[in-house]
């Protein structure tokens, strides 16, 4: 009898350590390859004073068939760290709550494919007793355990290789809620195969309520469904439009995951929600979690208020900088805030947005965000960024959101411009170098510009040019183009050349020109075949020597030129091809000679005296 009493006394005691610890949590699973899969538990628990601890060891979960609830396997999870819970500050509430932690129990596994090819699926599922003492909305919820649930797909359907990995929620969530205050929070998911999701409220299921299974000695009790939901206290439920006595009630997004609730009275609640997860519109899996929030009354709060100071900036322009202005401000001043860009649309990304702020105060930021968009960014769909301003608020911060809408189109690209800076120098002399200035400019800052010269005519084609650039900036570009003359250069009116600057945009380029018109003129040279001396005395005085013609004239300048002379009985004496010839007589006699002198198409017949 005595011994009877002993152990009903030790059952009473562990029932009621294990009355107040269960909070939340769900599945997930996440496929490797070659038919691994890494299966999680999320493990959410009360870790306030009258806590007892998380199950010592493993936890073991029992994969069960859809088709017939039949057990196929069951699996020990390893347990993880122990976390915290998304707690920024309980120093301003009283709640009857004061930590929360989560542990991740996981295992990597392989599950067998010629084992698990049911098309109808197959379900994972962990029973845990009990839940919080002092839930307002359900009916002894120290009595009541949780179900976790999560939907697995077979590893072949319909006879084809089938692989899925299962959402996974983005954002851990509050803990304690403020007591008339409007709550906004994202329980959206993500999912790693591109499966689309939606979201619903749901009841939550009722687990094991034997507080002796609880797994408190590493026991596991592993049941089949179904899992009745659990009993809703007095005038609650989703079918009395009445889970956590807000006002509004709380409601959840299908299409988002977004959840709001404005609560109406303090305590502790709990609720449950499902993903459904399709795959080319049908429902592939269903993932169960469960929630647990601590309505508290807070000191008033006021949450930052983000603007956009620059709104009619909509438009971004590919491989241009284009900056958008915001502020964000907090009228409580004790509170200071931190700015940071949500999700963003697919041609965007955190690689092409820059982001300064510019803070005088803490609970006020002026912030410039500048976007610099690829050349072949170019889309019709619009672009969605999103901003989110927090502050630091106790007992969770309060945050503001705003969604800008950008569309990207192509590049407006201007045209350079050639300015001829110089146009009074339009002509060209012999044996001179002549050299045009030319300006090229681009209104365009990120443009570049090539400068060349084509289309050269006449004369100038037998030219050389020289082309020096100087460019500070990538837009402009100064030019000069520098023709060096030869002395066979001829008098006339029909030259030029054409400048081009032609840019270098990520849209289609574009390109100035001008025709540059000169005129050339011949050099001031005395003719050499005019004013030919007609005596020299080559008797060694220095003075008069040689006979030659090139004193007024460069050799260079000379085309096809011959001179033979000849002595009075016709014979020839000298001849040369080099106009820079100098003859010295040669020791002949005194007297008359003859020469014929042909320079080009000319021919000179003249004599001249020897005289010593």
């Amino acid at each position: 009898m005595i011994r009877t009493l002993l152990y009903f006394f030790m059952l009473l005691l562990s029932y009621n350590s294990f009355a107040s610890h269960m909070v939340g949590g769900g599945f997930r699973y996440t496929y490797l390859s070659n038919n691994r899969y890494v299966i999680q538990l999320d493990y959410h628990k009360d870790c306030s004073a009258n806590s007892v601890d998380y199950p010592p060891g493993a936890l073991r979960i029992g994969i069960y068939k859809k088709s017939n609830n039949a057990l196929v396997q069951s699996l020990d999870l390893n347990p993880g760290p122990i976390s915290i819970v998304n707690f920024i500050s309980d120093s301003c509430v009283n709640a009857p709550v004061t930590c929360v932690q989560k542990r991740i129990y996981q295992d990597t596994l392989f599950l067998n494919p010629a084992i698990f090819d049911d098309n109808s699926g197959y379900y994972l599922s962990y029973e845990q007793c009990c839940r919080n003492f002092g839930i307002k909305n359900i009916k002894d919820p120290d009595k009541s355990g949780i179900a976790f649930y999560a939907d697995f797909t077979p590893f072949t359907k319909n006879n084809t290789g089938f692989r899925n990995s299962s959402p996974y929620l983005i954002n851990e969530q509050n803990v304690y809620l403020c007591l008339f205050e409007t709550f906004n929070s994202d329980f959206s998911h993500v999912d790693p195969d591109g499966d689309s999701l939606s979201y619903k409220l749901i009841d939550p299921l009722m687990g094991i309520t034997d507080p002796v299974f609880n797994n408190a000695n590493g026991i596991s009790v592993l049941n089949p469904k179904p899992y009745p939901p659990i009993n809703w206290a007095t005038n609650y439920g989703i079918a009395n439009n009445n889970i956590m006595d807000g006002v509004p009630d709380v409601t959840l997004d299908p299409v988002t995951g977004k959840l709001n609730l404005k609560p109406s009275q303090t305590g502790m609640y709990s609720f449950a929600y499902a993903v459904e997860e399709y795959r080319d519109d049908e429902l592939i899996a269903v993932y169960n979690r469960e929630v647990q929030y601590y309505i508290v009354f807070c000191s008033v709060r006021n949450k930052p208020q983000l603007d956009w100071l620059n709104p009619a900036i909509t438009s971004l322009k590919a491989d241009t900088l284009t900056c958008l202005f915001f502020s964000a401000k907090d009228i409580n001043t004790n509170d200071s805030l931190n700015f940071k860009i949500g999700e963003i649309s697919s041609l965007l990304s955190q690689q092409n947005i820059s982001v300064e702020i510019d803070s005088t105060q803490p609970n006020d930021l002026q912030i410039k965000l500048c976007f610099e968009i690829a050349c072949n960014a170019i889309t019709e769909l619009p672009q969605r960024v999103q901003l989110l301003v927090s502050d630091n608020s106790c007992p969770f911060a309060l945050h503001d959101t705003l969604e800008i809408e950008l569309t990207v189109s192509p590049k407006i690209n201007n045209k350079p411009i050639i300015t001829w800076l110089n146009s009074a120098e339009n002509t060209i002399k012999a044996n001179n170098t002549t050299c045009f200035d030319f300006l090229a400019e681009d209104i365009d800052e990120l443009d570049s510009l090539k400068f060349s010269i084509k289309n050269i005519s006449g004369q100038l084609l037998n030219l050389n040019y020289e082309i020096n650039i100087d460019s500070t900036d990538n837009n402009k570009v100064t030019a000069r183009v520098c023709f060096e003359a030869n002395c066979i250069l001829r008098a006339s009116n029909t030259e030029g050349f054409a400048v081009f600057a032609k840019d270098k945009s990520c849209s289609v380029s574009k390109q100035d020109s001008i025709w540059v018109s000169v005129t050339t003129e011949e050099a001031d040279y005395e003719d050499p075949l005019l004013n030919i001396p007609n005596v020299f005395s080559p008797n060694g005085d220095g003075k008069n020597d040689v006979f030659s013609i090139h004193k007024n004239i460069k050799a260079e300048c000379v085309d096809d030129f011959s001179i033979v002379i000849y002595n009075r009985w016709g014979e020839k004496v000298y001849n040369s091809n080099n106009f820079e010839f100098e003859w010295s007589g040669e020791k002949l006699p005194y007297g008359v000679y003859f020469y014929v002198m042909r320079l080009g198409k000319r021919e000179k017949l003249g004599h001249l005296s020897i005289m010593y």
